[in-house]
């Protein structure tokens, strides 16, 4: 696997902040499915599986699956 810098990051203030607390619950508990990783930000069920739905990815993928765009697409979808 080749990681790859990028030149800057596209997210700014909230968007950012949820970025990394997205990432942050995926990652602490990585061989979890995506669904269950996400219920630690404390968002209902239902809402998660609807911001899934609406990116188009799978509840029942690792997270560790899940590309940098991906992610920021994931975490754009959800609001506070």
């Amino acid at each position: 696997m080749e990681l790859e810098l990028k030149p800057f990051f596209p997210l700014k203030g909230a968007e950012e902040s949820r970025f990394f607390s997205i990432t942050r619950a995926i990652f602490q508990s990585r061989r979890k499915i995506l669904l269950n990783s996400l219920k630690s930000l404390g968002k209902p069920v239902g809402q998660i599986e609807e911001v899934l739905k609406k990116v188009a990815i799978d509840p029942q993928i690792r997270g560790e699956k899940l590309s940098l765009e991906k992610l920021m697409e994931l975490s754009k979808a959800f609001t506070d």
